[in-house]
């Protein structure tokens, strides 16, 4: 995959993060840049009182993703297509159902907004 269609669903993934942790509730948003898919793709984090909340953001275009707990108990999200089962996803990890993706039957879509358009087709994507 090239580094363009890697920034472009960056992109996307982070207006759905933004969707769930705006700013004006103090959230700040730092893009990773994942050299590997199974890494974090952003770090989520804000200052509430005198505690630093901060959670790991992950992405899985996968029908079935999976995420377990991490060992240093870290809070952990994940970022799945509308439609995706969730079974195989650890007890306490957060999920966020994307708004521009989901699934029809084994198909990922993209979910469009416009007004008399048809819904894309996406070919598989790995990142």
């Amino acid at each position: 995959m090239s580094m363009h269609t890697h920034d472009i669903m960056l992109n996307v993934e982070e207006r759905e993060i933004r969707g769930k942790y705006p700013s004006f509730d103090g959230w700040t948003i730092t893009r990773l840049y994942p050299k590997d898919p199974s890494d974090p793709h952003f770090r989520v984090s804000r200052r509430n009182g005198q505690v630093r909340e901060t959670l790991a953001v992950y992405a899985s275009y996968d029908p079935k993703p999976s995420l377990g707990v991490p060992e240093d108990g870290q809070k952990r999200v994940i970022l799945v297509p509308s439609g995706a089962d969730q079974n195989n996803l650890a007890p306490g990890i957060g999920v966020i159902p994307m708004a521009s993706y989901a699934f029809s039957g084994k198909d990922l879509i993209w979910q469009t907004k416009k007004k008399n358009s048809k819904v894309a087709v996406v070919p598989d994507i790995s990142l």
